[in-house]
């Protein structure tokens, strides 16, 4: 057992939980989640991706969420898929103890250049007290 700041997730934390969940979920293609280090924190990071033939008319009411935020009601915005060949990278990450989720997401039509400023802004996040 580790303690601090940057403890290393177990096999059973929820950070690798969430991670191999994801990596799994049903409609996406999800990459093995790997170890990340971010802002000083630990934790795992996944790829996931759309398929190029998603139609979101065989979706109840045209919507297609990855998850819901959770909360006292459940529910919530959580996260959505905006289209076909949609990308993305979702950061979770042990904070002291709780799982803290960043979702990245671009479009197939991204450059490279959206792509880097998207990874400088992951690469700018920062926690404070």
């Amino acid at each position: 057992m580790s303690s601090g700041r940057c403890a290393i997730p177990t096999a059973s934390s929820p950070v690798d939980q969430l991670a191999t969940a994801l990596s799994q979920q049903i409609g996406r293609n999800g990459s093995a989640p790997v170890d990340v280090t971010l802002a000083g924190y630990s934790g795992k990071k996944v790829d996931l991706s759309v398929p190029t033939d998603f139609d979101k008319s065989t979706c109840d009411s045209l919507l297609y969420k990855t998850w819901l935020e959770g909360g006292a009601n459940g529910g919530g915005d959580g996260s959505y898929v905006y289209g076909p060949g949609q990308r993305n990278t979702v950061y979770i990450l042990d904070v002291n103890g709780t799982p803290l989720v960043i979702d990245t997401m671009y479009q197939p039509t991204a450059t490279a250049a959206d792509k880097a400023e998207l990874q400088a802004v992951i690469d700018s996040v920062s926690f404070e007290p």
